[in-house]
């Protein structure tokens, strides 16, 4: 009997676990979300004020553009690259503050900073040097004339596999094809193709 009501109660446990990992996906939120706020919780119980206010803005964020664009921030790589903007934003905030000797307010941002690494971390993304060795292994197979062109690389990158197969944003890859070519920017020709650009979007 007591065996019998320990695995109903185990049951039961494990089915609200998969049940909050899953409907995190259903609603339209990436599946980390569950962890954000699990976080939230843990940061007002340890009274962390500035981590509550840091996971605050992330739920914020990943509703109000989920409402803007259902599915923005739709998966944990998506999900990344939303965190990613926040920290350059912060990164652009200490540029400003370091100029006006505002040294209160350039602890804060950085404080900010880590605490978004912390939780972007908790999705697992292809390194720069990973990506990098896929775009190079795309350019080397390249007729020689094209191994420059921006709008040759993009066509032959399986943007739609990006996420499930390279395991890394469309920005990222972005930055790598610019890292592998060694141009700054992506050239008008290449910005006017029909292909999705990889520089818009998560």
């Amino acid at each position: 009997m007591l065996n019998s009501a320990f695995r109903t109660s185990a049951f039961r446990a494990v089915s609200r676990q998969s049940f909050r990992y899953y409907s995190a996906a259903a609603d339209g939120n990436p599946p980390v979300m569950t962890q954000i706020r699990d976080g939230l919780k843990a940061a007002m119980k340890a009274g962390n004020n500035v981590e509550k206010l840091v996971l605050r803005n992330i739920i914020s964020e990943v509703k109000n553009r989920n409402i803007n664009e259902p599915g923005s921030v739709g998966t944990n790589l998506k999900f990344v690259g939303m965190v990613r903007s926040l920290i350059a934003t912060r990164e652009k905030s200490i540029e400003e503050y370091q100029a006006a000797n505002r040294s209160d307010l350039v602890d804060k941002e950085a404080a900010e900073i880590e605490i978004l690494k912390k939780y972007a971390g908790l999705v697992p993304v292809a390194s720069d040097a990973e990506i990098d060795a896929k775009v190079q292994a795309i350019v080397d197979s390249l007729p020689e004339a094209d191994r420059k062109s921006i709008n040759k690389i993009m066509s032959k990158i399986p943007w739609k596999e990006v996420e499930s197969s390279w395991n890394s944003t469309r920005n990222s890859i972005g930055s790598s094809v610019k890292r592998v070519v060694g141009v700054r920017s992506f050239s008008t020709s290449a910005r006017a193709s029909n292909h999705s650009n990889p520089l818009v979007g998560n």
